[in-house]
């Protein structure tokens, strides 16, 4: 049948690991990935599994680029150099 014993003859990999996103769902002899739809250029992703877009979304990695955007944004995107100099504040009484 193909229950238990049946188990014990599987020993071929269907799926290997993806080249984007890592994860065991790169199906060999469809050469795509079960997960983020690898070769495809938008990564997949649906609606109906909330979960699992929560996963992947922004700030689940080292977000290496927008952590300081926002600081960036605060100075007004400035380039290169040094800071403007500060006016100095009179002293209060």
């Amino acid at each position: 049948g193909d229950g238990t014993p049946a188990m014990g003859k599987r020993h071929k990999k269907t799926h290997a690991l993806c080249p984007r996103c890592g994860k065991r769902s790169y199906h060999t002899q469809k050469k795509q990935c079960a997960a983020c739809g690898f070769p495809a250029t938008k990564i997949r992703s649906y609606n109906w599994s909330k979960k699992s877009k929560r996963r992947r979304a922004p700030g689940t990695g080292r977000m290496s680029y927008v952590k300081h955007i926002g600081k960036r944004f605060k100075n007004g995107f400035r380039e290169g150099g040094a800071p403007p100099a500060r006016k100095k504040q009179p002293a209060e009484k």
